[in-house]
């Protein structure tokens, strides 16, 4: 005879916590990040269910979601791996650069997160293995929440200087994404850091530069960091070519950031912010690829 059974939920979804009656009437905001589409869909359930704002999101619509949105999100709850290794570590700096105040929890399906620990919570406030108990879960978030007492901050105007600085690491995670995309540069096998290495003081050297009067004839400044990258990137195989390729690249990213913070932005400096931007990087490209090609001349014979 045959039966019919349904098979078990493989997570249900607990009756809501009652909140406290300090708990703030607005709806806080929660920006939740995973790979995995069917955990999201109930994970955006639950928190929805008690009370929560939720914006779900992979990887690289998250770090969109932190460098565009006017208001800010009061909490991070990321997976830590999507599929990249440190993916989630990726979306906290981001988190932690944009909005310092925010929650952030990384979730983990590793139980042996020792090691690794200290450096996890540099970018975050909480570690959760998998699977995921939501009554804990929730009662954590609202227990940072009524400790910090988040204020909704009004939308201000930044300069670009300040969009920039503020935005470094998530200008510098979606860099590295194109790069990677990228066919012949990702052909040059490079670790994360040797990629990326000269990305943080060239960023530096942009923002001190917007941060002077503003002009197209002075601030250039000779970088002895810009040469040092050129004869690098020359030893570790690249191309002139290839050279020239990332530095599209990362212009690319400056300029989707400052899209993206449009309504942030200061426009009385605008137009020629990113004529600056535009001018210095290529200043940079062009001391690391003349350092490139210095390297390759024959050195010649001095005379008897």
């Amino acid at each position: 005879m045959q039966t019919n059974s349904s098979p078990t939920p493989i997570v249900s979804i607990p009756p809501a916590i009652a909140p406290p009656t300090n708990w703030p009437t607005s709806r806080n905001r929660v920006l939740l990040v995973d790979d995995d589409v069917s955990l999201l869909k109930v994970m955006r359930r639950v928190l929805e269910a008690h009370g929560f704002e939720v914006v779900s999101a992979n990887v690289n619509e998250a770090l969109k979601h932190i460098a565009m949105t006017i208001e800010p999100f009061e909490v991070l709850i990321s997976d830590l791996h999507m599929p990249g290794h440190a993916d989630g570590l990726i979306v906290a700096n981001a988190m932690r650069q944009s909005n310092p105040k925010a929650i952030t929890v990384v979730m983990s399906g590793y139980p042996d997160m020792t090691e690794a620990a200290a450096t996890i919570l540099l970018q975050a406030d909480h570690i959760l293995l998998k699977p995921i108990e939501f009554q804990p879960l929730i009662a954590l978030i609202r227990e940072k929440l009524a400790s910090r007492a988040l204020p909704r901050t009004k939308d201000t105007t930044e300069t670009v200087a300040t969009i920039l600085e503020r935005t470094g690491s998530i200008i510098i995670a979606q860099w590295l994404k194109r790069v990677e995309g990228n066919e012949d540069l990702a052909r040059i096998a490079l670790t994360v850091e040797e990629r990326t290495g000269h990305l943080p003081r060239l960023m530096q050297d942009l923002v001190h530069r917007l941060r002077q009067p503003q002009s197209l004839e002075c601030g250039r400044i000779d970088s002895s960091f810009a040469r040092k990258h050129g004869a690098l990137r020359r030893k570790q195989g690249y191309s002139v070519a290839l050279i020239v390729e990332e530095s599209r690249m990362l212009q690319v990213s400056i300029f989707q950031i400052l899209q993206n913070n449009l309504k942030r932005a200061d426009f009385s400096q605008l137009l020629m912010n990113v004529m600056v931007i535009a001018d210095e990087v290529d200043w940079q490209l062009t001391q690391a690829v003349r350092c490139y090609v210095d390297l390759r001349r024959p050195v010649e014979p001095q005379a008897a």
